[in-house]
């Protein structure tokens, strides 16, 4: 049983696979630039200030292939490697988030 008790059966697709795939190149890329950073630190202490940048722009991506997988539904023919596809899927993560004060459920999201 869900949290909120709706029983819900996903589904596993190749964009499904796609955008775990996505996440893992993502989450390496993200540990290879922080471990840059850190060994760039010791030379350049300065370098620190673009840590929350990098950290923003891991999360502003992360975020919508999450809700991706979770509402899989909203996303008919979708395929997250194609640019055009995930350029949908991040603005229509970010107009639904946005109408609702950032929240998102299965009940306010909604391709536009």
């Amino acid at each position: 049983m869900a949290i909120i008790g709706i029983e819900k059966k996903h589904t596993y697709n190749a964009a499904t696979f796609q955008a775990i795939g996505m996440i893992a190149g993502l989450a390496f890329l993200f540990y290879a630039v922080m471990v840059k950073f850190h060994d760039e630190q010791i030379i350049h202490p300065g370098i620190m200030v673009f840590f929350p940048i990098i950290c923003i722009s891991f999360m502003a991506v992360l975020i919508p292939l999450m809700m991706f997988i979770s509402y899989q539904d909203d996303f008919k023919g979708v395929y997250p490697l194609l640019p055009s596809d995930l350029f949908k899927i991040v603005v229509t993560c970010y107009k639904s988030m946005a109408k609702n004060n950032f929240k998102v459920d299965a009940h306010t999201f909604k391709q536009d």
